[in-house]
């Protein structure tokens, strides 16, 4: 069993993601984000706009030219 990270802050990713195995930089990160919000209603229209990201994290990642995956320990290292 493996004893890594479940997710990864998005602020800790490196700026350039490559995958090991073709080199590629297209790549798919699946995550979360706690985002606080204000509506206002109005009858049946309502505006609806962010005011805050409280967290924003990474769970994985996907090579999108070759479909090598990863989790999201292998993320900060810079390999899927």
């Amino acid at each position: 069993m493996r004893m890594g990270r479940e997710f990864v802050y998005r602020s800790e990713l490196p700026d350039r993601l490559a995958c090991p195995r073709c080199g590629s930089d297209h790549v798919k990160l699946y995550g979360s984000r706690k985002v606080g919000y204000e509506e206002e209603r109005n009858g049946r229209e309502s505006l609806v706009w962010d005011t805050s990201v409280e967290w924003n994290v990474a769970y994985g990642i996907k090579c999108l030219s070759c479909g090598n995956n990863g989790d999201a320990d292998e993320i900060t290292i810079g390999r899927l």
